[in-house]
Parts: structure tokens; sequence; C-alpha cells
């Protein structure tokens, strides 16, 4: 414990100075931490301001890369290969199987048919808005007699998968080992 031997109405005056001084200090450490945050805020301000610019910049280079010709021709190098990829996906789905075609023939030809050479070639045909697969297929070959291509006429003309089957004129010349060719459409039903 502290003796104080000074007046009371002294004592009283020092105590609030000691008051008044902490006070100030507080007054002046506020102000320094004001000046400070001010200055840090500043600093910010323009730090933001100059990246704003930048990202101002690139947009605008960017927005003039969007509106020029090369993002237009790659828009249309990529449409153009997505169309390519739905057809080959279409094709691939809808696809004409030649194994399943050459059973339904050689289920049909007689033995009195030779058979010497087969082209297979697939074709599309857009009816209704939609496509249909099918193959054009050209068969050679000698018939023993006339009446035994007659009958190959019509046992394929009696399977569903075969249709629009036309001989050639000069399939007919020959009553006798008649050399033949025919098309004709194929899907599979």
């Amino acid at each position: 414990m502290s003796i104080n031997l000074l007046p009371p109405k002294e004592s009283a005056e020092i105590s609030l100075e000691k008051s008044r001084k902490k006070i100030f200090l507080a007054f002046c450490f506020l102000l320094i931490i004001l000046a400070l945050l001010a200055v840090i805020l500043a600093g910010l301000n323009a730090f933001l301001a100059q990246k704003g610019e930048v990202v101002r910049a690139n947009g605008l280079k960017d927005q003039q890369l969007i509106g020029g010709g090369e993002f237009e021709s790659s828009k249309d190098i990529i449409s153009g290969i997505n169309r390519n990829l739905a057809w080959i996906d279409e094709v691939r789905r809808n696809k004409v199987p030649a194994d399943l075609f050459l059973q339904k023939l050689s289920a049909s030809v007689p033995p009195q048919i030779v058979l010497s050479s087969i082209s297979f070639r697939k074709d599309l045909v857009e009816a209704d808005g939609k496509n249909a697969f099918f193959a054009t297929v050209s068969l050679t070959g000698t018939a023993t007699t006339r009446e035994a291509l007659y009958n190959f006429g019509q046992s394929l003309a009696a399977e569903k998968s075969f249709w629009d089957i036309r001989f050639s004129p000069s399939s007919w010349v020959k009553p006798v080992r008649a050399s033949f060719y025919l098309e004709m459409k194929f899907q599979p039903q």
C-alpha cells in the first residue's frame, strides 16, 4: 500500500491527468490504425482498378476473337463433324447384314442355277423423313433352262426380304444354258 502525502484535491487532479493521458494515447493509437487502414484500402483500390483494366482488355480481345472468322469457322467444322458422327451412328444402327442376305439367297437358289458373281451394295432411301437402309444386289450366273431361271425368279419373289427383282432382257434369249443378269433390293424383314 502506498502512502499519499498530497492533498486530496491534487491527488484527484493527478489521477485525472493520468486518465486523460491514457485516453489521448488510445485516441492517437486509433487515429494511426485508421490512417493505416485508409492507406491499405487505397492500395487495394488501385490494385483492383489495374486488374479490372487487364480483365476488360482481355474481354475485348476475346470478344473480337469470338466475333472473328476463327470462331465461326471452328463452329462450322464442329457442326460438320457432329453431322458426320450422327450419320455414322445411324448407319451402324441400321446396317444391312451381308451374312443374312447370303443365307436367304442360298435357300432360294435351285440346283439348276450356278452363280458366277454377286455384287452387294448398301444404299439409303429417305422416305417420310426417315432413312431406310437396304442393299442393291446384282447377280450373274447360268441357268440350265429358261424354266429353271423362271423358277429361280419366283423363289426370290416369294422371299419377303427380296424386292424389285429385275432380270435383264438378254437373260431370256437362250432356252438352254442361259446366262443371266439380275438386280434386286434386299432389306431384312
